[in-house]
């Protein structure tokens, strides 16, 4: 009896050691946010439905030292809490597009670790009976559409 309690948390620990770096090679990872277009696949997106906890507008890009933001979101499902990076806020109010807490989307895009966080990167998202691409093919903005 006593090996057990020995040998349980022996295995556990290879086994997190064995999981471990499967589970975190699973998105791809970016330095920026501004870099989202290069870890787009088609091939590997999801879809994945919430509504908006919140609204954040996260810092994109300082060129030529003006500040640019992005629009993530943090949504709910059933289960859990996730961030979805939908695009540059310029490029976005362009568009006449905004979001707002308690709004319920279906997005599809790639998941991927920006800066430390995992997000999905939206190519396209859904609500209110209205489809919205945001991305083309190759992962850049849909600035024709």
């Amino acid at each position: 009896m006593k090996n057990i309690y020995f040998i349980t948390p022996i295995f556990l620990i290879v086994l997190l050691l064995t999981i471990g770096p499967a589970i975190s090679s699973d998105c791809p990872s970016l330095t920026k946010l501004a870099d989202a277009q290069s870890v787009l696949c088609q091939a590997e997106d999801i879809a994945v439905e919430g509504s908006i906890l919140q609204v954040i507008q996260w810092l994109y890009s300082e060129a030529q030292d003006v500040p640019s933001h992005a629009i993530v979101l943090k949504l709910k499902d059933s289960d859990h809490e996730f961030l979805a990076y939908m695009g540059p806020k310029r490029f976005l109010e362009n568009r006449g597009i905004n979001f707002e807490p308690g709004e319920t989307l279906k997005i599809n895009g790639t998941m991927a670790n920006v800066e430390g966080q995992i997000m999905i990167i939206a190519r396209s998202y859904s609500s209110r009976g209205e489809a919205f691409t945001l991305r083309d093919i190759d992962g850049k903005m849909a600035i024709n559409r």
